[in-house]
C-alpha cells in the first residue's frame, strides 16, 4: 500500500504550476507595470496596487525634479494626479452607479538596488513604485460590477516598437479568484454575482452517499421467510403428532429465512461496483483542488476534510499550503484555474486498509486529469497545463467516504509555453522595500 505522503508531490506540482513565456519572463517584470488586486465585499471594493514610477508617468504624469525619484513635496503631487486618475478616468461602476474612490494608503516604496540589473529598459523608474489601496463604498451587495480602464503605457517588452501594453488584474469576489487583462481595443469587463459565496457552494455539495445496495433479491428472500415461518407456527400450534413436528422445523427454517432477508436487506456490500465508485471519486477529488480557493487556513482545512482522511489531512494541508508561496517566483501565489478530468478506471472493490491497520469498505480506482495554475504578480500573469495520472484508495471512514492513500503513475508539462532561467538574483527578495537608512 502506497504511503500517505505520497499524496503530497502530487499537489505541490500541480497546484505551484506556473510558467515562465519567453521574450517576457523576467521576474520582476521589466517596463511599466501595475500591480492591481481587487477584492469585492459586501460592503465595499478595495483596490490594493503597487505601481512603478514607469507606469504612473503614463496614466498620472507628473513633473519632478529627478525622474527615477520622488521627493517631498512631489508625493503630494503625485498623490493628487494618481487620484484624478482614478476618479475622473479609471472608473468602477456597481448596478450602473459610479462610485467615487477613497484613498485609505499612499506610500512610495523603493525595491531592492540589487533589481536594477532586472530593468535594463526602465530602470529605476520601474522599480521605484507607489503602494496604495482605494476603497470604493456599495450601498448594498452588487448584483454587477463594471470595471474600467482608461490608459495603457508603451509595450516595453514586445518586439515590435509602439504597441501598447495589456494591463492585467486580479480580481478575489465571492471567494473565487480570476484574472482579468484589459487592452485598447477590450478596455472594460463585467461581473456579475453568482448569488451564492464559494462556502455556500461548498456546504451545499451533499456527501458521497453510502455506497450500500440492497443485494439482489434480497426483498424476496425475506418475504419467502416471514411466509414459510407464519405457516410452520400455525402448523406448530393447530396440527398434531408428525404435522406438529413438520411445522415446528417449518418455523425454525422461515425464521432463519426472514432473518437472511433482513440481513441482506440492510447489510452494506463490501463490494463497490464501478459506477458506484466513480460517483464517489468524482467529488472527493475535485474537492482536493477546490479547497485550495480559500483564503483562510480554517476554511482551507475544513474543505479538504471533506476528501482526504484525518491522518493524511495534517500532512497534506501543511504542504500544500506553503506551496502556494512560489519560491521561484519571488514568492507569487500561484492558484489552481481549471482542473479537467479525463480519464476514470475502476481497479478493485472490497475491503481496504486504512491508517491504523483497521480493514474498512472501500475500493481503488484510477484517474487521469489536467490542472492549470495561474500566478499573477508585478502585474502580470503566467500560466502551465500538466497532466496526471494517479491511484487512489478510497474507503468508508467514520467521517464518510475519504481518501486514505495514493500512488503517482504519471506527471507531465502539456502547454506550450516554454521555460527559460529564471534572471532573478540568487537570494533576493523582488517584493523587498527599501529599509531607512539605505542608499540608492
Amino acid at each position: 500500500m502506497a504511503s500517505p505522503a505520497l499524496l503530497i508531490p502530487l499537489l505541490l506540482l500541480t497546484i505551484a504550476a506556473v510558467v515562465r513565456p519567453a521574450n517576457a519572463d523576467a521576474h520582476p517584470q521589466d517596463g511599466p507595470h501595475a500591480d492591481v488586486r481587487v477584492i469585492v465585499q459586501d460592503q465595499a471594493i478595495r483596490q490594493n496596487m503597487l505601481i512603478n514610477l514607469a507606469m504612473l508617468d503614463a496614466i498620472a504624469p507628473t513633473t519632478r525634479e529627478t525622474p527615477a525619484a520622488v521627493e517631498g513635496p512631489e508625493i503630494e503631487a503625485l498623490r493628487e494626479a494618481v487620484m484624478a486618475y482614478f476618479t475622473e478616468q479609471n472608473w468602477i461602476k456597481a448596478d450602473g452607479v459610479e462610485i467615487e474612490p477613497q484613498l485609505l494608503e499612499f506610500e512610495v516604496v523603493r525595491g531592492d538596488p540589487k533589481l536594477l540589473p532586472l530593468f535594463p529598459r526602465s530602470g529605476l523608474m520601474g522599480l521605484v513604485r507607489v503602494q496604495m489601496v482605494l476603497e470604493y463604498p456599495l450601498v448594498q451587495k452588487p448584483r454587477k460590477i463594471e470595471f474600467y480602464w482608461d490608459t495603457y503605457p508603451p509595450d516595453t517588452m514586445d518586439i515590435a516598437l509602439g504597441d501598447l501594453a495589456p494591463v492585467e488584474i486580479q480580481l478575489q469576489a465571492e471567494g473565487r479568484v480570476k484574472i482579468l487583462q484589459f487592452t485598447p481595443e477590450e478596455p472594460g469587463f463585467v461581473w456579475r454575482t453568482q448569488g451564492i459565496t464559494l462556502q455556500e457552494e461548498l456546504d451545499a455539495l451533499p456527501e458521497p452517499t453510502d455506497a450500500a445496495r440492497p443485494r439482489t433479491g434480497a426483498g424476496l428472500v425475506m418475504l419467502l421467510g416471514v411466509i414459510v415461518a407464519v405457516g410452520g407456527l400455525a402448523g406448530l400450534v393447530l396440527a398434531r403428532g408428525t404435522m406438529r413436528t413438520f411445522g415446528g422445523g417449518a418455523a425454525a427454517v422461515g425464521a432463519a429465512l426472514a432473518g437472511l432477508g433482513v440481513s441482506l436487506v440492510f447489510r452494506t456490500t463490501d463490494e463497490i461496483n464501478p459506477a458506484t465508485a466513480q460517483e464517489l471519486f468524482g467529488p472527493l477529488h475535485e474537492n482536493i483542488y477546490r479547497a485550495f480557493d480559500f483564503q483562510s487556513e480554517s476554511d482551507i482545512y475544513d474543505a479538504l476534510a471533506r476528501s482526504v482522511e484525518g491522518d493524511l489531512l495534517d500532512t497534506l494541508y501543511s504542504q500544500v499550503y506553503l506551496s502556494l508561496v512560489l519560491q521561484e517566483e519571488g514568492g507569487a501565489l500561484s492558484r489552481v484555474t481549471e482542473y479537467e478530468p479525463i480519464t476514470t478506471e475502476f481497479i478493485a472493490g472490497g475491503e481496504v486498509q486504512v491508517p491504523g491497520g483497521e480493514a474498512r469498505p472501500g475500493f481503488t480506482i484510477q484517474r487521469a486529469w489536467e490542472v492549470e495554475g495561474t500566478v499573477y504578480h508585478w502585474g502580470h500573469s503566467h500560466v502551465r497545463r500538466n497532466a496526471y495520472e494517479a491511484e487512489y484508495t478510497v474507503a468508508k471512514t467514520d467521517a464518510g467516504w475519504r481518501i486514505v492513500h495514493t500512488r503517482m503513475l504519471r506527471q507531465e508539462r502539456i502547454d506550450d509555453g516554454t521555460d527559460t532561467p529564471s534572471t532573478m538574483p540568487e537570494g533576493l527578495d523582488p517584493e523587498a522595500v527599501w529599509q531607512p537608512g539605505q542608499e540608492l
